[in-house]
């Protein structure tokens, strides 16, 4: 699709009135009235140009917003995930102690339990091997 409307064959009004300039005033009016229907035309095309733009703006303005959301969902959920996990697993690690298992607490308590959450927190997750960050990783290009 083009942005701008197709010409039409044959001289356009502007070229008519330059060429009718040079005669008397009676015909420069004659060609300004020529003139203006076309230029009603290309004033009419610029502005359906323009309600085109527009709407595909606020088309692309509705997606952006809606992954916007998608992307909070994520990391929220994530985030509450990764909460509740840890929660859960400090839990089990002083279960653990009281009960006299010093083994068993430091495999719930220990940096194990940071490389489980982290797949749950956004920030935390590590880019796939196909080379793209991912979701909810920033990139070079954001900064």
């Amino acid at each position: 699709m083009t942005d701008a409307p197709t010409a039409l064959p044959g001289p356009t009004g502007l070229e008519i009135a330059t060429q009718w300039a040079a005669l008397p005033p009676e015909h420069l009016k004659a060609a300004l009235q020529r003139l203006e229907p076309e230029l009603k035309r290309a004033h009419e095309a610029r502005m359906e140009t323009l309600r085109i733009a527009e709407a595909a703006q606020q088309r692309q303005l509705a997606l952006d917003e809606k992954e916007a959301h998608r992307d909070f969902l994520l990391r929220a959920g994530g985030l509450a995930a990764g909460f509740v996990l840890a929660g859960g697993m400090l839990g089990a690690a002083v279960t653990a102690v009281v009960q006299h298992e010093p083994w068993v607490a430091s495999a719930w308590g220990s940096t194990g339990m940071i490389g489980v959450i982290g797949t749950f927190i956004p920030r935390f997750r590590v880019a796939p091997a196909g080379g793209r960050p991912a979701v909810g990783e920033a990139t070079a290009s954001d900064s």
